[in-house]
């Protein structure tokens, strides 16, 4: 399977038009490079690299009222695919959907995913509606779903 790193317009204009309230929680499940090359050059593993993105994303997240909620080192699946193993597994949650896209298309924070495209080998971001505080009963309801 092909590796994902960035999301395309059709991926990004799918999300923009699910219906959505309340608060968005993105799910990123991150595989880096054992070498990477920062966009001035430098060669440094994809972890170092995806750090300094990490740094330089933490004032677009604040201004727009978005926090990590967990992050974790993932082990090789119990149950899936064990070709998928992951380095770093981590949620963020923005206030809202449009927050997050608001990020997405401000041109300082552009400028800055070029380090994280370098240091990624493979992705997965996963929005989540938050569960109700009885996740097993919440299922039932298609997770918390907005239809």
């Amino acid at each position: 399977m092909a590796p994902h790193v960035d999301p395309d317009p059709a991926q990004l204009g799918r999300l923009a038009a699910t219906p959505w309230e309340g608060v968005l929680q993105m799910l990123n499940l991150i595989r880096f490079h054992a070498q990477a090359r920062a966009p001035d050059g430098e060669r440094l593993s994809g972890a170092a690299l995806y750090a300094r993105y990490g740094a330089a994303a933490e004032p677009h997240l604040e201004s727009r009222g978005a926090r990590l909620l967990w992050a974790a080192r993932p082990v090789p699946p119990l149950i899936g695919p064990q070709a998928e193993e992951w380095d770093m597994a981590f949620v963020v949650e923005y206030p809202s959907l449009a927050a997050f896209l608001d990020m997405l298309k401000d041109p300082e924070y552009r400028k800055i995913t070029a380090l994280r495209s370098a240091a990624v080998a493979d992705s997965r971001l996963i929005p989540m509606h938050p569960a109700a505080r009885d996740g097993w009963a919440d299922a039932e309801a298609g997770g918390g779903m907005v239809e």
